[in-house]
C-alpha cells in the first residue's frame, strides 16, 4: 500500500480499495482483542482483576498514541 501511495501513477481506486481493507483488517483485529481481554477478565478471581487492571494501567499506551494519528 505504501508503494502504491507513493507512486505518481497510482490509482486512487485502487489505492482506496487498500485503505478500506486494512481498516478492515484493523476492525477485526481489533474485536479480537476485545474479546480475549474479555475472556480473560472472565476467569480472573476479583482479586486478580484488580491486579491485572493496576498492570494494565502502568503500561505505556504506545501503540494506542500511534494509531491516534491515523484516526
Amino acid at each position: 500500500m505504501e508503494a502504491a501511495l507513493k507512486s505518481k501513477s497510482a490509482d486512487a481506486c485502487s489505492v482506496g480499495n487498500m485503505m478500506i481493507a486494512s481498516q478492515a483488517v484493523s476492525d477485526q483485529i481489533k474485536a479480537q482483542k476485545e474479546s480475549l481481554q474479555q475472556k480473560l477478565e472472565s476467569v480472573l478471581t476479583p482479586d486478580q482483576k484488580t491486579k491485572y487492571e493496576a498492570f494494565q494501567a502502568a503500561q505505556p499506551r504506545t501503540l494506542e498514541r500511534r494509531k491516534i494519528g491515523r484516526e
